[in-house]
């Protein structure tokens, strides 16, 4: 047995090398599946108005629209976060139409009612947020408009936030626990999740992204995109997060060139700002959106 080791090395060399090649091809591929899958629901309890879009892509986005008890050009855009769906929001969404506002909850592609292949990760989102807005201006040109996202969600509202071609009429951002990138957050996932390193499995994720789902995961980088921003944004998260870390908070606030404030909540989980400690969590926002209309 060993004398045919010595003689055929190279040959045991390359099987082997192929063998953990395609396993860690494999576990890449599974992980772009395992991150992008869709998650659709048909749960909505929601009590607007269900309304459908067409993406840029041809694919249905469904959301839910509620106007205020009075008239007004006060818009409010929520985002939900991953592997959610619109009526998730319903604590937000009541809590800005108490507060006068005009609110829009929508299912982000592959999520809820919305059609999709794969879950954008911020990435796609950015162009589907820009067909609500477009919506939203459609139906009330001097709409005066505020996006408030949480987890992927406020990921995608910066991402969208820090192109050119974002209208004046978008006038506030409210970032509630979003990520820094989607390759930081993929990371995050494999680590914490299933205890496997980064290389080589986001590089191959990475490339399996871009050839199934059209993009980059380092397209969706909110890191990248708040540095061109001029929006005022508002960003919330908690110290106790063990899905995006707190340091991310950081780094985007950071980053911020537009008018920025940051919120830490303490002793509180991921996305759990909000029930933790609702007073500080609301006057932080009202009064942050109240001072950039």
């Amino acid at each position: 047995m060993l004398k045919f080791l010595k003689k055929n090395i190279l040959s045991v060399v390359l099987t082997i090398t192929l063998i953990l090649l395609i396993a860690v091809v494999a576990i890449g591929a599974f992980s772009v599946w395992y991150v992008l899958r869709p998650w659709n629901s048909d749960i909505n309890y929601l009590t607007g108005e269900n309304i459908t879009i067409e993406a840029f892509d041809g694919i249905k986005l469904t959301g839910n629209k509620r106007y205020a008890d009075i008239v007004t050009d006060s818009w409010v855009l929520i985002v939900h976060s991953y592997r959610s769906h619109k009526s998730a929001m319903s604590p937000y969404e009541r809590h800005y139409h108490e507060k006068g506002y005009n609110t829009l909850c929508v299912d982000n592609r592959a999520h809820g009612q919305s059609e999709g292949s794969y879950i954008g990760m911020g990435y796609l989102d950015q162009f589907d947020i820009e067909e609500w807005v477009n919506y939203i201006l459609a139906e009330n040109p001097n709409a005066k408009i505020v996006l408030h996202g949480l987890s992927m969600g406020g990921a995608s509202c910066i991402i969208y936030s820090g192109r050119d071609d974002v209208p004046k009429n978008v006038v506030a951002v409210v970032n509630d626990s979003g990520y820094a990138s989607a390759e930081s957050y993929l990371t995050w996932k494999l680590k914490h999740t299933f205890g496997l390193p980064s290389f080589p499995i986001v590089p191959i994720a990475n490339m399996a992204t871009k050839i199934s789902a059209g993009y980059w995961l380092s397209d969706a980088s909110a890191f990248e995109a708040v540095k061109n921003s001029t929006i005022p944004t508002l960003f919330i998260h908690c110290d106790n997060d063990m899905t995006v870390p707190v340091a991310d908070a950081h780094l985007l606030y950071n980053a911020a060139n537009c008018k920025k404030d940051i919120l830490i909540i303490s002793d509180a989980g991921h996305g759990e700002g909000v029930i933790k400690d609702a007073d500080q969590y609301w006057t932080k926002v009202d009064t942050f959106i109240n001072q950039n209309k």
